[in-house]
């Protein structure tokens, strides 16, 4: 997650990262939105983690809310508060934060073989946690997001809970924060039914537009499906296939994000993995980039592969990619775990630059260059690609055939690599781009290149 002073902060709960030093968790640290990383404090001694969540409060206070045995802690990275949340047994949890500076935890809790969905609300950025309710009895796997707006929080669990869960209907309760750590429901519908496999669920509200995302299918046909909602969750359209529909190829372990640029809109990044025989290989196993304007929230792009040589591979500890938004700029990032060799390594990547977080050695580029953009022609997106061999200021930009500047895709330093920054005519909906030719222009230092490219509707 990122602070308003532009420092982006990630929660890395693994003990083999430093071996020898028992870290349970350890917090990364970037202030220069991801081009490198440090270590900037740790949990000793070294125990397994269940989950992490970091949130930024309304009060600008970084959080790690982490599940260690059967409770629920929460963790000022900052000041070095550390206070538990709740205890008991505890199948899973959530966590959000508004802007009031409200904090609001919702758990899983077990009694025997029966689930319990609970919540705790908080006034004092996670000391104590007066308020509590429950939210549905036989009720499980809690996940919650705020509304752009941050005063709005959306629920999704599953209810009432089958033998097998990720069976079992997903529904959504809406809550409106009354006063500072204090939420009352507005309502409660079921958004899936029906006995399928859908083990992955998410929603995300910007403005009065709501997504709601979901895998469906078994093993060699898993796809993400979304539902829209143009009511503030109130009421949900059919559900379409966001990823999937490639004969033995399974799309999975999403994250999603709403973001603010453009007259906002909604990030997808997801693990596409090709069941190929043998070991995973960078053909085989993808992540994968589209998004959504909140003007057309149907309208996903072209699915886009924003991992290069490290890519993601399956394994049994689940590691989803995380989505970084990019509040203080029109920007997002991804950070995943791939692969480095025989070596598993966590990586980030600032649209499509990879870095890695741990220290390892890179291929820079001899000289600048700028290549032409694919596809070409496109509609509605393509994907232009360059490469600079030494720290610069860089600016992009995207003109028409009169010279007249429709777009700024990049304008700031950027370090030395390879670059591939997509274009798309959705996210630019005032200009109302006509079929023809356009031009995009590189400016880095004394290096400057232009090229045309081909809309085609």
């Amino acid at each position: 997650m990122e602070k308003s002073n532009g420092n982006i902060y990630v929660s890395v709960p693994d003990t083999n990262i430093y071996p020898g030093q028992e870290y349970g968790i350890i917090i990364y640290v970037s202030s220069n939105h991801g081009a490198s990383w440090s270590a900037l404090v740790g949990l000793h001694p070294a125990f397994v983690c269940g989950k992490t969540k970091m949130i930024c409060t309304g009060l600008d206070s970084v959080v790690c809310f982490f599940w260690y045995g059967s409770s629920v802690y929460n963790w000022n990275v900052l000041n070095g508060r550390f206070s538990p949340v709740s205890s008991g047994p505890l199948k899973e949890f959530d966590v959000a934060a508004t802007s009031t500076g409200g904090l609001y935890v919702f758990a899983d809790t077990l009694n025997g073989s029966s689930h319990n969905a609970i919540r705790k609300g908080s006034t004092d950025g996670g000391i104590s946690w007066p308020n509590f309710g429950t939210v549905e009895n036989n009720a499980a796997k809690p996940h919650v997001s705020k509304s752009y707006s941050g005063d709005t929080l959306f629920l999704n669990y599953y209810s009432p809970v089958l033998a097998d869960t990720a069976t079992s209907t997903i529904r959504q309760g809406r809550y409106r924060e009354t006063s500072i750590g204090v939420i009352s429901a507005i309502d409660f519908i079921n958004i899936v039914t029906g006995t399928d496999t859908k083990p992955e669920f998410a929603t995300i509200a910007y403005q009065n537009i709501v997504w709601f995302f979901n895998t469906m299918g078994t093993t060699g046909s898993i796809d993400i499906v979304c539902r829209v909602s143009f009511d503030n969750g109130g009421f949900f359209n059919y559900p379409f296939t966001v990823a999937g529909g490639i004969p033995n190829v399974d799309e999975y372990w999403f994250d999603v994000k709403f973001h603010t640029a453009y007259d906002g809109g909604v990030d997808l990044i997801y693990y596409r993995d090709s069941l190929q025989n043998g070991n995973p290989n960078v053909n085989s196993d993808k992540l994968m980039y589209t998004w959504a304007a909140a003007g057309t929230p149907n309208g996903f792009t072209v699915p886009a592969k924003i991992d290069n040589t490290n890519f993601p591979g399956w394994s049994s500890r689940l590691y989803i990619p995380s989505i970084i938004e990019y509040f203080t700029m029109p920007d997002m990032g991804a950070i995943w775990v791939g692969s480095d060799g025989t070596n598993k390594r966590i990586f980030s990547n600032r649209l499509f630059d990879v870095i890695g977080v741990s220290n390892k050695n890179h291929i820079l580029p001899e000289k600048y260059s700028l290549s032409q953009n694919y596809p070409n022609p496109f509609n509605p997106t393509t994907i232009i690609k360059f490469r600079i061999k030494d720290s610069r200021f860089v600016t992009l930009k995207v003109f028409n055939i009169l010279g007249k500047e429709i777009a700024t895709l990049v304008n700031e330093k950027l370090q030395p690599g390879t670059y591939e920054i997509p274009f798309s005519i959705n996210r630019f909906p005032d200009y109302q781009l006509p079929s023809g030719v356009y031009f995009y222009k590189i400016t880095a230092g004394n290096f400057s290149n232009t090229k045309k490219m081909i809309l085609l509707k």
